[in-house]
C-alpha cells in the first residue's frame, strides 16, 4: 500500500512539471463529467443516433462529433510527423498513426451486468427454496431485499451512472490511443517525458480536447471548447449549451422499465431452478416424500397486468433509500403516499422534481449515499481506476 502510494505520489510530481493535469480523472468532483445535466441529473448519449465509429479501429464508438475532431486529429498528426522534412523525427510515443483503441462503453449494458450479481442474490438467498409461486409473494421478497440492498449498491440505472462503477468512457465523450491501464504509472511518466509531449498537448488542445491528469493518453471532449462546438455545429446544435439536451437522455426515465425487468427476470430464474417441489404426506403411519414438479406460472402476464402505481411506488422507495434518506417506517409510508398522489394527479416528470426538491430537506446520511456511489468494483475492461472505472 505503502509502495502504490509513493509511486502516485511520483506521478503527481511529474504531472507538476509539464501540462497533463487538465482534467483530472481520479477526482470525484470531476468524474461526473458528461455523466449528469444541468439539473444534476444522471445522463447517458443517445446511442442509436449519436454515435460514430472511428475509421480504422476495432469497434471503438464516441458521439459524432467527437469521432470527427479525431479523424481531424489524427490527419493533423500524421501530416506533422510524416512529411518530407519531419519523416525522421521520433513520433509521439512511438506512434506512426494515432489509433484509438478505447472508447464509448455502453451503460445500460454495464448496469445489467452489475445487477446480475445483485440477481443471483436476490434468487438464492431471498426466494429459492420458499415455495413462491406468484408475483405478490415475489414482490414481497424484493421489499425485504431492497431494504437490506438498496444502502450498498447502486440498484436504479440512474444511481449507477452516478456512481464509480460507471467509467467516464460512458458518457461518449472519451476516448484512447492505447490500452494502458490508469493505474500503469511507467506508461504514463514515459508519454510525459516524451520529447514530443509538447506538441502533443497542443495538438490535443487545438482540436478540443482535453488530457485526462493519470492517463495522458485518454481524451477528453471538452465541450466548453469553441472548437469542439464548430464540429457539434455541423449536426444542427443550435447552441453550445445545448449539445447535453441534443445528445443525451436522462437515465431515470428508464429506472422503472430496469427494476421491472429485474424481478421478471429473476422470477424466471427461480422458477427454472426451482421447479421442483417437495411434498409430505403420511400413508400407513409412515412421513412419504414425493417430488412435484412446480405449476406453470404466466410470469409475463402476471407483470404486464401489474397496476403500476405499485411500480412507482417500488422505484420511490429504492430512490429514498438510494439518496441515503433516513426516517422511519411511518414517515416513508406518509411521504410515499404524498409522492403518489403527485404522480396520480399530474405526471412522472412533475412528480420526480418535486421528489428530489423533497429529499434535499429530509434528514440523509452522507455515509449511506458515499456507499451506494463509491464503493463498487470499478475493474472494467482490463484496466482500473479509483474514479474513472479504468
Amino acid at each position: 500500500m505503502r509502495d502504490l502510494f509513493e509511486k502516485r505520489q511520483l506521478y503527481e510530481d511529474y504531472t507538476k512539471l509539464v501540462r497533463a493535469d487538465v482534467f483530472d480523472n481520479w477526482d470525484s468532483r470531476q468524474f461526473l463529467y458528461g455523466k449528469i445535466n444541468k439539473e444534476n441529473r444522471s445522463i447517458s448519449p443517445l446511442d442509436r443516433t449519436s454515435l460514430k465509429q472511428i475509421i480504422n479501429s476495432e469497434n471503438v464508438f464516441v458521439l459524432n462529433f467527437v469521432a470527427d475532431a479525431f479523424e481531424d486529429m489524427k490527419e493533423y498528426y500524421a501530416k506533422s510527423f510524416n512529411s518530407a522534412t519531419n519523416f525522421q523525427v521520433n513520433k509521439f510515443a512511438g506512434q506512426p498513426v494515432l489509433t484509438a483503441r478505447r472508447g464509448y462503453i455502453k451503460p445500460i449494458g454495464l448496469y445489467r451486468q452489475k445487477m446480475q450479481e445483485a440477481q443471483r442474490i436476490f434468487v438464492e438467498e431471498y426466494m429459492f427454496g420458499l415455495k413462491i409461486h406468484t408475483f405478490e409473494q415475489v414482490l414481497e421478497r424484493f421489499n425485504v431485499f431492497v431494504a437490506d440492498y438498496s444502502n450498498k449498491i447502486p440498484m436504479l440505472f440512474s444511481t449507477f451512472v452516478s456512481s464509480s462503477s460507471c467509467p467516464i468512457h460512458c458518457s461518449g465523450l472519451v476516448l484512447e490511443i492505447t490500452n494502458d491501464s490508469h493505474q500503469q504509472g511507467t506508461a504514463k511518466r514515459k508519454m510525459l517525458l516524451d520529447e514530443n509531449y509538447e506538441f502533443y498537448a497542443n495538438m490535443v488542445e487545438k482540436f478540443g480536447f482535453v488530457t485526462a491528469k493519470n492517463a495522458p493518453w485518454c481524451l477528453v471532449a471538452n465541450l466548453q471548447s469553441p472548437i469542439m462546438y464548430e464540429y457539434a455545429k455541423f449536426y444542427d446544435v443550435k447552441k453550445q449549451d445545448d449539445i447535453i439536451d441534443e445528445y443525451y437522455y436522462e437515465c431515470k426515465d428508464f429506472d422503472i422499465d430496469l427494476i421491472r425487468e429485474f424481478v421478471y427476470e429473476s422470477f424466471l430464474k427461480l422458477t427454472t431452478q426451482d421447479y421442483v417441489e417437495t411434498t409430505h404426506r403420511i400413508c400407513n403411519n409412515r412421513t412419504v416424500t414425493k417430488n412435484v414438479l412446480r405449476k406453470a406460472v404466466d410470469i409475463k402476464g402476471e407483470i404486464d397486468n401489474f397496476d403500476n402505481n405499485r411500480w412507482v411506488e417500488i422505484y420511490l422507495r429504492i430512490l429514498m433509500l438510494q439518496k441515503g434518506v433516513t426516517v422511519n417506517e411511518q414517515r416513508l409510508e406518509a411521504l410515499l403516499s404524498e409522492f403518489l398522489t403527485i404522480y396520480q394527479q399530474t405526471d412522472f416528470e412533475k412528480m420526480y422534481k418535486f421528489v428530489t426538491e423533497k429529499i434535499q430537506k429530509l434528514p440523509r446520511s452522507l455515509d449511506i449515499q458515499s456507499r451506494v456511489l463509491y464503493s463498487g468494483d470499478t475493474n472494467q475492461a482490463g484496466a482500473t481506476g479509483a474514479i474513472s472505472g479504468y
